[in-house]
């Protein structure tokens, strides 16, 4: 036993780390309690993956809304500076 405990040095990881050790002898002690298979935890999971969904993709969508928006404003200009070529040409009476 007592190399199990030089091991794993319970002691020293939880004066280095005692939130840590905390949070994990609470998530332990909930797994074994039977709560993984809970409404609890399902609502959790949700709202987890939701947050997580929203973080992976808000990103994604604005690096493409930005591609976008430059796409059609380089169309629009071609097509402005197209137009204005065209209109002058009618108005002097050339063929366009």
């Amino acid at each position: 036993m007592s190399d199990l405990g030089t091991a794993l040095d319970v002691k020293g990881r939880v004066e280095r780390h005692p939130y840590g050790t905390v949070a994990a002898a609470v998530g332990i002690g909930y797994v074994l309690g039977g709560g993984l298979f809970t409404p609890l935890t399902a609502s959790i999971v949700r709202l987890g993956v939701r947050i997580g969904m929203r973080l992976a993709v808000l990103p994604l969508l604005k690096q493409e809304m930005a591609e976008l928006m430059e796409t059609i404003e380089d169309e629009d200009g071609k097509s402005k500076g197209q137009g204005s070529k065209t209109t002058a040409k009618r108005t002097r009476g050339e063929e366009p």
